[in-house]
């Protein structure tokens, strides 16, 4: 039978005479180290496992699959039986991982987390056999196979904090509806799919969101953002490569607690809506890539975010003399201008000097 593979041993401070050491009272990193060790092969061989490493020990912590691309549906079978208490479980990129398999994961009702991100074949067939996970709190589902129609089979999971749904290029955004009962949620990705404007009028009712990827939705114009006032909680908003033009910032301006902010490539995106931007008091990161390249941009109105502690500008047709903008921005702590081949040494050295607090880098990709 083969044996389990460790990594370095964990080695604790020596336990005193009044108390032994408590194998679960170890660090969840180690834990999670010693599941990364399980190949296929480990899981055949699970009986051996719980013997050598207490059964307690990854039936209440974690199993880290992410590495292996050997896992099949007979294999989780394996798993669950030696493992029904396990609370987290990574199957990224277990290409191998059919909707039948994961029939399997239904007796595992303690658990908490599930990134089955890269799991090719999971369809909504597969979905329906994880409803009875109702105690889900984090739930990976990037890069599957999954349309609108099958995001009803996520209705049970109520208790759901963090969520992605990323490059499933058939949801549309008609499905979202099924998530509204999720109202405990902090973050979700629904970047890479085909969801439009209207669509995010389902999202309305997340009031608690904190982070919020739309990402590379290119039907996407920024006017659905009006549907998003109600949720004042959100810090981390991510709007690369959409459609978004100025005027769609101005419904910005109610996310008060708003750090940071992606508008990298909106090509329609000018500058001279960045005014509407200035009142964010909390407002930390602003990321402009691909930005200055428009021929109407107005960088000008850049100059009114003196909040900002950083601001990437890489990619852009910037000159020297555009750089007299940035010198109001006396907060600023990082100033990124990779591939910003059109500047100079002599520009950056009278804006470094303008901004002595900041690190400005410039970088350049080999060609």
């Amino acid at each position: 039978m083969t044996a389990i593979s460790f990594p370095p041993p964990f080695k604790p401070p020596e336990p005193s005479t009044e108390q032994s050491l408590n194998i679960q009272s170890l660090p969840p990193e180690i834990i999670g180290e010693i599941g990364s060790c399980l190949t296929s092969k480990d899981i055949r061989a699970a009986a051996v496992a719980a013997r050598q490493l207490s059964q307690s020990v990854l039936n209440q912590h974690v199993i880290y699959l992410a590495p292996r691309k050997s896992i099949t549906d007979n294999d989780l079978a394996i798993l669950v039986k030696n493992y029904p208490n396990l609370i987290h479980l990574d199957l990224e990129n277990q290409v191998c991982i059919t909707n039948d398999g994961l029939a399997h994961l239904q007796k595992l009702n303690r658990l908490t987390q599930l990134n089955l991100s890269g799991c090719k074949q999971i369809t909504g067939a597969g979905l329906a056999h994880l409803q009875p996970l109702t105690e889900l709190e984090d739930l990976n589902l990037s890069n599957c196979n999954i349309s609108d129609n099958d995001l009803v089979y996520l209705q049970p999971f109520t208790k759901l904090k963090e969520l992605k749904i990323d490059e499933n290029y058939e949801i549309k955004g008609p499905g979202l509806v099924h998530l509204q009962h999720m109202i405990l949620l902090e973050v979700l990705n629904i970047s890479w799919c085909d969801i439009n404007d209207e669509s995010l009028f389902h999202l309305r009712h997340f009031l608690k969101l904190v982070v919020l990827d739309l990402s590379r939705n290119t039907d996407l114009t920024g006017a659905g953002l009006v549907h998003l006032r109600p949720l004042t909680l959100i810090e981390d908003l991510s709007l690369n490569s959409c459609d978004v033009n100025d005027e769609h910032l101005i419904h910005l301006q109610h996310f008060s607690e708003l750090d940071r902010l992606d508008l990298t490539a909106n090509a329609n995106l000018t500058g001279a809506g960045l005014a509407h931007l200035q009142h964010l008091p909390n407002l930390n990161t602003l990321i402009l890539k691909y930005w200055w390249n428009n021929p109407a941009c107005n960088p000008g109105q850049i100059a009114l975010l003196t909040q900002l502690r950083y601001l990437n500008l890489s990619n852009c047709y910037i000159r020297d003399e555009n750089l007299v903008d940035l010198y109001p921005l006396a907060n600023l702590e990082t100033l990124e201008f990779s591939e910003c081949r059109n500047l100079t040494p002599d520009g950056l050295i009278l804006l470094q000097q303008q901004l002595p607090n900041c690190r400005i880098f410039r970088r350049f990709e080999a060609r």
